[in-house]
């Protein structure tokens, strides 16, 4: 990825390790427009844990799911509203080796965030 993004001359900066490690590092917090998370844990489980790393009201979570990715959506309802937040769009990304679609379920900061910000 690293290779790709400087071939490409893009301004990204990646941090591949565990989250739990960064969330103990507090210049991370609320720093990045966009945070990835492959299949690794539930959607609800993967909210919790990249939210911390959003930009208050513009970050964004890619979060990359299978074939449940609609039922994941509906069981984390209750974080996605404690957190303000909401799926923003669905992306289908279709993979040749598995036969099966990955989706990227893109997560931001809802309306009410924005409203309750400017009060």
């Amino acid at each position: 990825l690293e290779h790709m993004a400087q071939s490409l001359n893009l301004s990204i900066h990646f941090h591949p390790c565990r989250t739990e490690i960064l969330a103990t590092q507090p210049e991370h917090v609320g720093q990045y427009a966009v945070v990835t998370a492959r299949a690794v844990a539930s959607l609800d489980k993967l909210i919790a844990w990249s939210c911390p790393f959003l930009k208050p009201g513009s970050g964004r979570l890619l979060a990359l799911k299978g074939q449940k990715a609609a039922e994941e959506l509906s069981e984390a309802s209750n974080i996605l509203k404690r957190k303000q937040l909401q799926c923003v769009q669905a992306h289908q990304w279709p993979t040749i080796a598995s036969l099966c679609e990955t989706v990227i379920l893109e997560i931001g900061f809802s309306a009410a965030y924005t409203h309750s910000r400017l009060k």
